[in-house]
């Protein structure tokens, strides 16, 4: 997730490197962790979803976050909706 800390890494890691900030991100930061493309408002949403009376029932489970959002979107319209 993109927050002020991961782009001051990125400043020291191109600086560190000698390469562009993007190709910092691309080589190096999302090759090892697709999540780190997600965006606050992505993850916002899998929290919304997990307080949501359609998540009632998970409780003490290991979720993951792969960056391709929350596992239903809509609350209550079905996948996707």
């Amino acid at each position: 997730m993109r927050t002020p800390l991961v782009d001051a890494q990125i400043a020291s890691q191109a600086k560190a490197h000698g390469l562009p900030e993007q190709q910092v991100i691309e080589e190096i930061m999302l090759s090892r962790c697709r999540s780190a493309r997600s965006s606050s408002e992505e993850l916002g949403g899998y929290v919304e979803f997990l307080a949501s009376d359609v998540a009632r029932n998970i409780t003490g489970s290991g979720l993951r976050w792969n960056g391709d959002g929350p596992p239903m979107r809509g609350h209550g319209k079905g996948m996707g909706g």
